[in-house]
C-alpha cells in the first residue's frame, strides 16, 4: 500500500465501516490524512469520530480526537480555532500530556 495511497485510505474507511469502534483504525486514518496533508478530510473524520465517542462518553479518546482536529486546524493556519480545540480537549481529559503541550502554543 506504500504506492497505493487511495487504496490505503479505502482500506481504513472500510475498516471503520466494519468496526467503527476500533479506535486504532481511526487513528491510522487520521495519521494518513496528516501524511497526505489532507487537513479538510482529517477535520471531517475527526468530527465523525468525536460524535461517535461522545455517544460512548469515552472522555480520553474524545480528547485525543479533538487534539487531532486542533492539529489539522493549526496546519490550515486556523490558529485561534485550533487553540479552542486544545482548550476543549483539556476539559475532556485534563491529564493528557499532549493537550497540555498544545495548549501552550501561541
Amino acid at each position: 500500500t506504500k504506492k497505493d495511497s487511495a487504496g490505503t485510505r479505502k482500506a481504513f474507511e472500510e475498516g471503520i465501516k466494519i468496526y467503527p469502534d476500533n479506535i486504532s483504525v481511526w487513528d491510522n486514518l487520521l495519521k494518513y490524512y496528516t501524511a497526505q496533508n489532507n487537513y479538510t478530510a482529517g477535520i471531517a473524520a475527526c468530527d465523525k469520530l468525536i460524535a461517535l465517542l461522545k455517544k460512548k462518553n469515552d472522555t480520553k479518546s474524545i480528547a485525543i480526537a479533538i487534539i487531532y482536529k486542533g492539529d489539522f486546524l493549526w496546519r490550515q493556519d486556523k490558529k485561534e480555532e485550533a487553540k479552542k480545540m486544545y482548550a476543549e480537549a483539556l476539559v475532556w481529559d485534563s491529564n493528557n500530556a499532549t493537550v497540555k503541550e498544545r495548549a501552550k502554543l501561541q
